[in-house]
């Protein structure tokens, strides 16, 4: 029995003795020679990649809310209501709007017109649900115009519109040139999932254009007296004056240049309504003695200065009282600008 116990406790110790061989052969490094640099693992050749994320659905954002006061009422118990819009009535003949968010941007819509540019506004910080298209078409005797489509915008949008003076040459637009028309404005809101609505506007326009005249360059072209200068009285109807004749008079002689300031003539923002006339003139030379004529016309003015275009104008004039071997050169330049509106 001795014996046998005395195996045992051999064998266990010859057990824990090969254990701490192994576990020192586990800890023994290489010795590195003195100069040289300590081994390093040679870096692995596996690729590392981090836990896949997968991006994240685009989401509608809508727009933060507006706190809307109602003038002098008083603070109401719970705190400032939020005031949502109203669907408007389409003058299409179309069904109203299908949901709600058509409704709201509708309702929002507004238009503002000055010369021939219009200008169609959307509300900002409207409360939607879901994102809404706005397209806008425009059309007139002059010409069609398609916006492309915008997504509603929380700051609000714009819709800018010039229509042209006319339609081409040669088309039946051309007869409108620089005329009052007629512009249709269809508006079409799209939402997904929902019937497009389209709805109507119309703007009367009326085109407003700066008109300016510069002063008139006389230049005799013979001398109407034998002997000294010529008593020259230069007569015109102005624009805005088209029944009392206004007259400068002064002395000259043949191809001498006087400039009459007076007949210079500026208007801005003018319609075609306010029936500017072209200006008229003529002249005559009265000398201070009984032998002068006292009989003399002006042309009564029958052309509309509006619409029309600028550029020099250039006439050749007779002494309207009839007297023989006095002519003159006059000359003016005209300037008639279409007004347009960027920020209606």
């Amino acid at each position: 029995m001795k014996r046998f116990l005395y195996n045992i406790v051999s064998i266990s110790l010859l057990f824990v003795a090969a254990c701490a061989v192994i576990a020192n052969a586990a800890t023994v490094t290489t010795p590195v020679k003195p100069g040289s640099a300590p081994a390093t693992a040679a870096p692995s050749t596996r690729t590392q990649t981090g836990p896949k994320v997968s991006s994240p659905a685009i989401q509608y954002v809508p727009c933060p809310p507006t706190l809307v006061s109602t003038g002098t009422q008083g603070a109401v118990a719970g705190g400032p209501s939020i005031v949502s819009a109203q669907a408007t009535i389409s003058t299409t003949g179309a069904p109203g709007p299908s949901t709600q968010n058509l409704a709201t941007v509708a309702s929002a819509a507004s238009l503002r017109q000055k010369s021939l540019t219009s200008l169609v506004t959307f509300k900002p910080s409207l409360v939607l649900t879901k994102p809404v298209t706005i397209a806008v078409k425009y059309v007139s005797q002059a010409a069609q115009y398609q916006t492309p489509p915008q997504r509603y915008d929380c700051s609000g949008n714009r819709f800018l519109y010039n229509d042209p003076i006319s339609g081409p040459a040669n088309s039946p637009g051309y007869a409108i040139w620089g005329k009052p028309r007629l512009l249709q404005i269809f508006v079409t809101l799209t939402e997904d999932g929902a019937q497009p609505y389209m709805f109507e506007l119309a703007a009367n326009l009326d085109p407003l254009f700066d008109v300016s005249i510069s002063p008139m360059r006389f230049t005799m072209t013979s001398d109407c007296d034998r002997i000294g200068d010529s008593e020259i009285h230069f007569l015109w109807y102005p624009p805005d004056s088209p029944k009392q004749v206004r007259e400068r008079g002064f002395s000259t002689s043949k191809g001498r240049l006087v400039t009459i300031n007076e007949f210079a003539f500026a208007r801005q923002e003018v319609s075609a309504s306010a029936n500017l006339v072209f200006p008229t003139q003529a002249f005559y030379e009265k000398d201070p003695n009984i032998f002068s004529p006292t009989q003399y016309s002006v042309p009564q003015p029958d052309a509309k200065l509006l619409p029309g275009g600028g550029g020099y104008v250039g006439r050749h004039l007779k002494d309207s009282s009839g007297q023989g071997g006095c002519e003159a050169d006059t000359a003016f330049d005209m300037t008639i600008t279409l007004r347009a509106y960027m920020n209606l």
